[in-house]
């Protein structure tokens, strides 16, 4: 019997609904490109509704990070606007796996501890979503 499955990164809600239904397992977590552009809050609350863990891949490679939202909240924050896309991930529960050669944005990727954004910078980050 197979104890994991492995879904094509994106796969539609629908096709987790099959694939819970022949196998009687749902899957724990489904990767799909997210960013601030690609922001679905109805596809992010249909994965918490159905207890399914969003992994957001591509975050900052999908963001256009010279946007005067990012780099206002950045500055006002004293963080790079990179930082920021990260952090807005988690703060909306995103599992995010940052990718880099460069060994200084590694270390300031996972340097996200102090930053906090305000309810307001969340706000106004969502709004870049083109997928409304």
């Amino acid at each position: 019997m197979t104890r994991t499955v492995d879904l094509p990164g994106g796969t539609a809600l629908p096709l987790i609904g099959l694939l819970t239904e022949a196998t009687g397992r749902q899957p724990a977590v489904n990767q799909i490109s997210w960013s601030p552009a690609q922001h679905d809050p109805a596809l992010l609350d249909e994965h918490r509704r159905r207890g399914i863990v969003v992994e957001g891949y591509s975050g900052l490679k999908n963001t256009d990070l010279r946007d005067p939202v990012l780099t206002g909240i950045a500055r006002r924050h004293g963080a790079t606007p990179a930082q920021v896309v990260l952090r807005w991930h988690l703060e909306h529960d995103i599992v995010i796996l940052p990718r880099s050669s460069r060994r200084e944005h590694i270390a300031a990727n996972f340097d996200l501890e102090a930053l906090t954004l305000t309810k307001e910078d969340i706000a106004a980050i969502d709004t870049l979503s083109r997928t409304r």
